[in-house]
């Protein structure tokens, strides 16, 4: 699991401070320090991507007053860490899955269960093939 720096103000100044060796997961909090966006920047990407939020209007969080960040080795880890998040939350889990093949096999699960209409509430109903009906 990632662990993340201390929160600073989301300031021009702050973001040029930021390191830009390693790809970084931010969070962009609100002055009470709950998370609007969470995002994920590649090495050497990390400044020019946070000025984008801070200044490209179509990219601007709005309420966006603290960053918070955390240094992974590579993007691919960042993205992973985020799935295994984001796995978290939809199954109410106590603890984010710490191997990654399990995130990847709960993501699967996920992404079948919710493309086969699970997520509608409606019961599995078989497809009726048209052109067999008996006749009496």
């Amino acid at each position: 699991m990632v662990k993340f720096d201390r929160t600073k103000k989301f300031t021009k100044t702050n973001i040029q401070k930021l390191p830009d060796d390693k790809a970084v997961i931010y969070k962009i909090k609100n002055a009470s320090g709950n998370n609007l966006y969470t995002g994920i920047a590649g090495r050497g990407r990390v400044v020019e991507r946070l000025l984008e939020h801070k200044n490209i209007k179509k990219e601007v969080i709005p309420g966006g007053t603290h960053i918070q960040i955390a240094q992974v080795k590579t993007k691919e880890i960042a993205e992973k860490d985020e799935v295994g998040k984001k796995i978290k939350r939809i199954l109410k889990l106590k603890k984010t899955p710490k191997l990654d093949d399990t995130v990847d096999a709960l993501a699967v699960a996920i992404a079948h269960t919710l493309s086969n209409g699970a997520h509608t509430n409606k019961p599995y109903q078989k497809p009726v093939k048209s052109g067999n009906k008996k006749k009496d």
